[in-house]
């Protein structure tokens, strides 16, 4: 009885050691579990292009029809990459050559993997993992991309990027950011609102932290693959 007083007595002792080690570290290291969500989105963009050879939403050989008569894609990358988030079978529930906000896909909308919000306090099947959108991005061109296109480095460019939760938007939905320089407020669309700083997801799936005071010209030309001005990210994270 005393052993196995003496071994219940240890087990809370290292459960107590391993909680204030969590808490410390969250201390420290507040947006820890915002950065491992974003990361867990870009591994999984870089699976899809490691078995089709393109970013997507793409249409590749022996795969689905995924944009419209125009261009435009039916629904968001973020339903393309859902098997490499572990959600294969969610994948299969959605009828590819629809829109979005078909009468079928809508209904999917509640089904969101929780890895698509940054921030806690989002609406039910909205994302704050967005975008840029544009032909020279990496995920919002209308032509197919892949890492060849990314001239700039992929280090040094930004595939994705955390919204302000008022940007944010439905997850399904193949809209995320048009992002302007010249316009008033321009930086206000990102991170938490109060936030010094907010993350992006670079081409090479790493998320880093970026400071709000970054200028929108420097951060426009982070998200061009190929405008032949890499930036340094020296002292702006």
């Amino acid at each position: 009885m005393q052993t196995l007083a003496r071994s219940g007595l240890l087990l809370l002792a290292l459960c107590a050691i391993v909680m204030a080690t969590c808490a410390k570290d969250r201390k420290h290291n507040p947006r820890k579990d915002d950065r491992n969500r974003l990361y867990e989105v870009c591994l999984s963009i870089h699976e899809y292009h490691d078995v089709h050879g393109v970013f997507p939403p793409a249409e590749y050989p022996g795969g689905p029809r995924v944009r419209d008569i125009h261009g435009r894609p039916y629904l968001s990358w973020r339903v393309h990459i859902l098997p490499f988030v572990e959600q294969q079978e969610l994948y299969r529930k959605f009828r590819l050559d629809e829109p979005w906000d078909s009468f079928h896909n809508k209904q999917l909308l509640t089904e969101m993997p929780r890895c698509y919000a940054i921030n806690d306090n989002l609406g039910r099947g909205m994302s704050d993992i967005i975008a840029p959108f544009g032909n020279h991005t990496v995920l919002g061109s209308s032509a197919p991309r892949s890492f060849s296109d990314i001239a700039d480095g992929s280090d040094l460019t930004i595939m994705l990027i955390e919204a302000a939760p008022q940007h944010a938007v439905p997850w399904t939905k193949p809209d995320d950011l048009d992002f302007d320089p010249t316009a008033a407020n321009a930086m206000s669309q990102f991170g938490p609102p109060h936030g010094s700083t907010f993350l992006v997801g670079m081409a090479n799936s790493f998320p880093i932290e970026i400071k709000r005071d970054v200028t929108p010209a420097t951060l426009q030309s982070m998200i061009d693959i190929n405008d032949g001005a890499p930036t340094s990210l020296e002292g702006i994270r």
